[in-house]
């Protein structure tokens, strides 16, 4: 029993503690933007989309380095 409540008040702790790691600011201008296709376009099943991006460098979630971000569509 004792294990079970240390599991639960780690578990407890823990996620208190992540949710209050914010993540981090965009560089001050930075800015992404869908390139193609174009708005309003009509597209079929399959589309390719194209990003943009100025003023901060498109990389994996993983990357954390400054400057850096990733998108989700």
């Amino acid at each position: 029993m004792r294990a079970i409540a240390f599991v639960a008040a780690f578990v407890i702790a823990g996620s208190a503690v992540a949710q209050g790691v914010a993540p981090p600011k965009a560089p001050h201008g930075a800015k992404v933007f869908i390139v193609s296709p174009k708005n309003g376009a009509t597209v079929g099943q399959d589309v390719h989309v194209v990003f943009g991006a100025k003023g901060i460098t498109i990389a994996p979630a993983t990357d954390t380095a400054p400057g850096t971000g990733h998108h989700h569509l």
